[in-house]
C-alpha cells in the first residue's frame, strides 16, 4: 500500500452533536487529486498532531494500491471524535493536503455539556 496526501482540500466541515452528556465532533473533508490511483481516503494525525497553541492537526491521505492506472479522483473522509477524549486546550482542527490546508475553529462559547 502507498500512503500519500491528497492533492487539494476543497471543503472542511465541523459539526457538533450533543446528546445525553456525550458530545461528538464530526469532521468531514472533501478534496481531489489530478493523477491518482485507487485507495482509501483517511484523516490521520500529523506527526505533530496537537500543537502547544491548541491546534489539532490532521493529514488528508490516501492509503492506496500501486497501479499504473491514474485518473482524477474526488475523495471524502469523515472522522468522529468524543470531545471528552480530546485535549482540554484544543481550539481548532487543521487538515493538510499536499498543496493547501484549511482550519476550523472550535467555538468555546458553545455549551458542549
Amino acid at each position: 500500500m502507498l500512503r500519500r496526501k491528497i492533492q487539494l482540500l476543497e471543503k472542511l466541515k465541523l459539526s457538533v452533536v450533543a446528546q445525553h452528556k456525550l458530545t461528538l465532533l464530526a469532521l468531514e473533508a472533501t478534496g481531489h487529486s489530478q493523477s491518482e490511483r485507487l485507495g482509501i481516503p483517511m484523516l490521520i494525525p500529523a506527526s505533530h498532531a496537537i500543537k502547544a497553541d491548541g491546534v489539532f492537526e490532521l493529514d488528508f491521505i490516501i492509503d492506496g494500491i500501486n497501479s499504473s492506472k491514474k485518473r482524477q479522483l474526488r475523495w471524502e473522509a469523515k472522522n468522529i471524535y468524543k470531545l471528552s477524549e480530546l485535549p482540554k486546550n484544543i481550539k481548532a482542527i487543521k487538515v493538510n493536503a499536499a498543496k493547501n490546508a484549511d482550519i476550523v475553529i472550535i467555538d468555546k462559547n458553545y455549551n458542549y455539556d
